[in-house]
């Protein structure tokens, strides 16, 4: 995802979400919907586990709309998730936007870019 997907008409709601890491997550609405709910397919919806994790997933989400110029406001608890300040790093990950503090993503490339080979080992690929 670009931030020009987020500028079609269509996807002028989007969801504001905590990140796995340090983060903002930015997902137009009907993908943020979507992707999570399949995540609990398949949960007993009674169960301690299904709970937790949709209060994780959509109890900390903040459904708004693009301005004018694409622009979104983020909350303050999702600023102080992500320790926001003055430089930030706005990444392009596919179906959604990761907003991270400039130094904070930095580190995380760098560690990131130390476990590429860990992290592709697990998938099988074919010879």
């Amino acid at each position: 995802m670009s931030t020009q997907d987020l500028d079609a008409e269509d996807a002028k709601l989007v969801v504001l979400a905590r990140g796995a890491g340090a983060c903002v997550e930015i997902w137009p609405q009907a993908e943020y919907e979507s992707q999570h709910g399949r995540a609990l397919e398949g949960l007993n919806p009674l169960s301690r586990e299904y709970k937790e994790l949709k209060r994780h997933l959509f109890g900390s989400a903040s459904d708004t709309e693009l301005d004018a110029a694409g622009r979104v406001m983020v909350p303050s608890y999702l600023i102080r998730h992500a320790h926001l300040d003055r430089d930030v790093a706005v990444l392009g990950t596919g179906d959604y936007l990761e907003v991270w503090d400039r130094a904070t993503w930095e580190s995380e490339n760098e560690r990131a870019a130390d476990r590429v080979t860990e992290l592709t080992a697990r998938f099988d690929h074919p010879s």
